[in-house]
């Protein structure tokens, strides 16, 4: 499948990005790469747009796709610099950019701080340590984009606290062959029965516990 991870106010991914409501924050930066970011949602806007002008500008220089890697360093750059100098507002923002290019499927994710690292799978948000650890137990490399995203689903539910977290709409997006290898949302469908599938082993999770409780008593 390639790279995998969860995105957003809770988790990002070059197989698949997930969002968590707050704003639309998936963006499209070019045919092949797609950013997923958390935090102040201006700030994810106009890093996807510093992301979107680079990759045309790259594009129309060089006539090719910006490699992922490129594109990274790039976005990385530019948060570093609101770091460095009094007179501008560090970003308040993770981003993680997904892209696909010669060397295959790559995910990448630049913090606050303008450091920048790529990544098998990756969360980052609210929820991150969770969903990292359940990340690490995926077999990634064995799974179909279809089966990471019921995977994500299931993360993305599980992670979330009904009463302490906002309601949330999950929405994905993949590069993968079934989209041809470009930033597509994953069709309806297949987000949907994800989705369904996610609160059902929440559900199953939730019911788990409250039988151990009742044991304890």
């Amino acid at each position: 499948m390639g790279s995998s991870g969860i995105n957003a106010e809770y988790m990002g991914s070059s197989g698949i990005n997930a969002e968590y409501m707050g704003g639309r924050q998936i963006f499209t930066v070019a045919p092949h790469a797609g950013v997923a970011a958390t935090g102040f949602l201006p700030d994810c806007r106009t890093i996807s747009n510093i992301a979107r002008k680079e990759a045309a500008n790259y594009k129309d220089y060089y006539a090719r796709d910006i490699p992922g890697h490129v594109l990274a360093d790039r976005i990385a750059l530019y948060v570093s610099q609101r770091t460095e100098t009094f007179w501008y507002r560090v970003f308040g923002a993770s981003t993680v950019l997904a892209t696909y290019d010669e060397k295959g499927p790559r995910l990448f994710m630049v913090d606050p701080a303008g450091e920048t690292y790529q990544y098998y799978a990756v969360a980052v948000g609210k929820g991150r340590a969770q969903a990292k650890v359940k990340l690490e137990k995926l077999d990634l490399a064995a799974m179909t984009c279809r089966q990471a995203c019921v995977e994500i689903s299931k993360i993305m539910h599980g992670v979330h606290d009904e009463v302490k977290d906002k309601p949330f709409e999950l929405n994905l997006t993949w590069i993968c062959e079934e989209s041809k290898w470009q930033h597509r949302r994953v069709p309806d469908e297949i987000a949907a029965a994800a989705d369904a599938d996610g609160k059902k082993a929440a559900d199953g999770s939730d019911s788990d516990d409250d039988d151990d409780d009742d044991d304890e008593e």
